[in-house]
C-alpha cells in the first residue's frame, strides 16, 4: 500500500508574547480520535458506545 505525504501549513501566531516561541505544531486528531471519550464525558457508557459504534454511527 502506498502512503501519500502531504503538507501541513500552519501560520504562526499573529503576535509574540515575550520570551516565548510560537510553540509546537502538531497535526489534528484523526476522525474519531476522541470519541469515546467525549461520549463518555457526555453520560454514554461503554456499552453504549459500542452499540453506535456496532450500527457504524460513529467511528
Amino acid at each position: 500500500m502506498a502512503r501519500l505525504r502531504s503538507i501541513l501549513r500552519l501560520i504562526n501566531l499573529p503576535a509574540m508574547i515575550e520570551g516565548q516561541g510560537a510553540g509546537r505544531h502538531d497535526p489534528p486528531p484523526k476522525l474519531g480520535a476522541h470519541t469515546d471519550a467525549v461520549l463518555a464525558g457526555a453520560g454514554y457508557t461503554m456499552q453504549e458506545v459500542a452499540a453506535l459504534r456496532a450500527a457504524k454511527l460513529i467511528e
